[in-house]
C-alpha cells in the first residue's frame, strides 16, 4: 500500500528524528567509540502508542534493539498486556523481555514514585546483566509538558522545570547506564498517526484516565484549561524548559573539571578544598554531588546540609533525606544509605 505525500512525509521525518538520536547517543556514550555501537540497546516497551512508535521505527532503520516490558502488578487488565507485547515483538523480529516488579504501596512516596522506582531498579539490573548500556524511551512533547508544569508546581528547583534531556544519565548512581529520549519533539497525535499508518495495535492503559492521580489530574483537568485561555501555553513551557537546559549544560561543563578535583575515584568530596568555593558554587557543587548519587533533596534539605558541611570538619553522619545520609571521616565527605 503506499502512502500519500503528507504521511510518507511524517514517517520519514520520524525515523530522522530517531536517527538522529542515535548518532547522538553514540558520540555521548563512551562505551561506543568512532560513533558505532557494540552491542543492541534496550527499548522500554510498554504496549501504549509512544513507545511502539519508538520501537517500530527502530526496526524499519535496521537498529538492533531488545523490548524490555515490566509488568507493576498494580491492575488486573495488566496480566494482558505481556501477551501483547509478545505478539507485536513477534511481528516486529524484536526480542522481548518481561520483567515483573512489586511496588510497595505503603511507601510514603507515592504510587506513581514508587513504580517508577520499581521499574527502573529492574530494568537497570537486567541492563547490567545483559551488557546492554542505553535505554531508549517514547516520552514525547505532551509529556515534556506535562512534567515541567508537575515539577514546576512541586518547587522542584530550576533543574527540575528543565524537564527530561533528550540524553540524561540513570535515575540512580547504582548504573551507569544511558537513557535516550528521541521523540520530545513530537505531538502524541503525530505519534498516533504513525502508529496508525504502520497498523499496529496498542494497549490502552485505563489508569491514564483516573484524575486522582496528580498527572493525569493536570493532563485532563489543568492543561485544558490553561491551553482555552492560553493558546500558547505548550510553546511557552516548552521554551522555558529549553532555556534551563541551555544553562545547565554550559554549568555542567565548566564544573566538570572542577569535579574531578574535588572528588576522588570513590566519589568522595574533599571537604577542604569544597569549602574553600565561594557559597552559591558550593551549593551548586554539593546538589551536582548528590545528584550524581540518584538523590533529589528538596532546596531547605540542601541548605542545612550545606550549613552542617561549611564551617566543621568533624566526623559523623549528616542526614540528607529519608534512606540517604552523608558521612564526614577524615575530611571526606561521602554519601551511605540508612535503613
Amino acid at each position: 500500500m503506499s502512502l500519500d505525500p503528507q504521511a510518507e512525509s511524517l514517517q520519514s521525518a520520524l525515523q530522522a528524528a530517531v536517527l538522529a538520536g542515535w548518532r547522538s547517543a553514540a558520540n555521548s556514550d563512551p562505551s561506543t567509540p568512532n560513533q558505532t555501537t557494540t552491542g543492541p540497546v534496550a527499548v522500554a516497551y510498554s504496549g501504549g502508542m509512544d513507545s511502539t512508535a519508538l520501537l517500530h521505527t527502530m526496526t524499519k532503520l535496521g537498529l538492533p534493539v531488545q523490548a524490555v516490558h515490566v509488568n507493576h502488578q498494580l491492575q488486573d487488565v495488566a496480566a494482558d498486556w505481556p501477551a501483547h507485547c509478545r505478539r507485536v515483538c513477534a511481528m516486529l523480529g524484536v526480542p522481548l523481555t518481561v520483567l515483573t516488579v512489586h511496588v510497595d504501596r505503603s511507601d510514603g512516596t507515592g504510587l506513581e514514585a514508587q513504580a517508577r522506582a520499581a521499574r527502573y531498579a529492574a530494568i537497570g539490573q537486567w541492563m547490567l546483566d545483559s551488557g546492554i548500556t542505553q535505554l531508549w524511551l517514547g516520552h514525547h512533547r505532551d509529556d515534556q509538558v506535562e512534567t515541567v508544569l508537575l515539577q514546576l508546581l512541586r518547587g522542584s528547583g530550576l533543574r527540575g522545570i528543565a524537564g527530561m534531556p533528550p540524553l540524561g544519565p540513570w535515575p540512580s548512581a547504582q548504573y551507569s547506564h544511558q537513557l535516550i529520549r528521541p521523540l520530545l519533539q513530537w505531538s502524541k497525535e503525530d505519534l498516533r498517526t504513525c502508529v496508525a499508518l504502520a497498523g499496529l495495535p496498542c494497549v490502552d492503559d485505563p489508569s491514564n484516565s483516573d484524575v486522582s492521580l496528580r498527572r493525569n489530574w493536570l493532563r485532563e483537568v489543568m492543561l485544558p484549561q490553561l491551553r482555552s485561555e492560553f493558546p500558547q501555553t505548550d510553546h511557552a513551557v516548552l521554551r522555558l524548559a529549553e532555556h534551563f537546559q541551555e544553562f545547565f549544560a554550559q554549568r555542567d561543563a565548566t564544573q566538570g573539571p572542577l569535579l574531578d578535583q574535588l572528588l576522588d575515584q570513590q566519589g568522595r568530596l574533599k571537604l577542604a578544598a569544597w569549602q574553600m568555593l565561594e557559597e552559591p558554587l558550593q551549593r551548586d557543587i554539593l546538589h551536582t554531588w548528590l545528584g550524581q548519587h540518584g538523590i533529589r533533596c528538596g532546596r531547605d534539605a540542601l541548605i542545612e546540609l550545606h550549613r552542617q558541611l561549611t564551617h566543621t570538619d568533624k566526623g559523623g553522619v549528616r542526614q540528607v533525606k529519608a534512606g540517604w545520609a552523608v558521612r564526614v571521616h577524615r575530611g571526606w565527605a561521602s554519601v551511605v544509605t540508612q535503613e
